[in-house]
């Protein structure tokens, strides 16, 4: 029988196996023409789900390392597919944003992707997703949510992965960028485990919120704007704070007035 699942352990091994790529970034110029300009340290997403590997081999063996790996590939039953559809919308605040600033008459420009660039986008963000939320998600997220509830399991993932995350965005974006997208981040680990919760725990889910946030970042030039990267981080911040607000934080899987309901007791305030 393998061990639980060591969370703070596992932070600490991530944070760890990331540091040589940090100086590499710092080492390294950014290449040419890479989405989101992002930095040569932005190969650190390997780190997370290989930290949940060893970890999960040194407490069980490569049954367990396979079981952890394929909590990427089938989802639990029962799943409620229609959760699925919130993937790409939970994370569209870039894509919100940029037609907002469309309809105000702000001078924006649209991407020019053609599909195979796409497609190539769609595999390289599926990859790092998958290899980032092998580790925060299907390792650490229900460990979290067991002893804690989930929304404070996601505030605190979204807090550990939005640190672990400043020094490559520090390395391309300005100081005010980056508080901006610690607090988007923050705000859509919650929106993430939202998703997660209503699909039966399913990391597929979360992986596929993961892709197209990093999707919509890259179509959108308005990502790299400090004033439109400050507006994305309020409209995410804000429907992270509705789901918190309505939402059982226990469970993050029904709404507080159904939970009430069923233990029998009113809402705070009511009688």
């Amino acid at each position: 029988m393998p061990a639980a699942p060591t969370p703070f352990r596992f932070f600490l091994l991530t944070f760890a196996l990331a540091a040589p790529f940090w100086v590499l970034g710092f080492l390294v110029a950014s290449p040419d023409r890479v989405p989101m300009d992002m930095p040569v340290s932005a190969l650190m997403f390997v780190c997370p789900g290989l930290a949940a590997t060893l970890l999960t081999w040194r407490s069980g063996g490569r049954a367990a390392v396979r079981a952890l790996w394929a909590r990427l590939l089938v989802p639990p039953r029962p799943v409620r597919w229609a959760w699925y559809a919130a993937a790409p919308l939970v994370s569209a605040g870039p894509l919100l944003v940029h037609a907002l600033a469309h309809l105000a008459g702000v001078p924006v420009t649209a991407a020019r992707t053609t599909l195979p660039t796409l497609l190539a986008l769609v595999a390289l963000y599926l990859v790092a997703a998958a290899a980032e939320e092998a580790g925060w998600t299907a390792y650490a997220t229900d460990a979290l949510c067991d002893r804690w509830g989930a929304a404070p399991a996601a505030v605190v993932i979204g807090v550990v992965t939005s640190a672990w995350h400043v020094v490559p965005w520090s390395q391309v974006h300005p100081p005010d960028w980056v508080a901006w997208q610690f607090l988007a981040s923050v705000a859509l680990r919650v929106l993430w485990t939202w998703v997660y919760a209503n699909t039966g725990r399913s990391v597929p889910a979360v992986v596929a919120c993961h892709l197209f946030v990093n999707l919509w970042g890259t179509l959108t030039p308005t990502f790299d704007s400090p004033a439109a990267h400050a507006a994305t981080a309020a409209v995410t911040t804000a429907a992270a704070a509705a789901v918190l607000l309505l939402w059982d934080g226990r469970t993050l899987a029904r709404p507080r007035r159904r939970a009430h309901r069923a233990a029998g007791t009113a809402p705070e305030g009511r009688p």
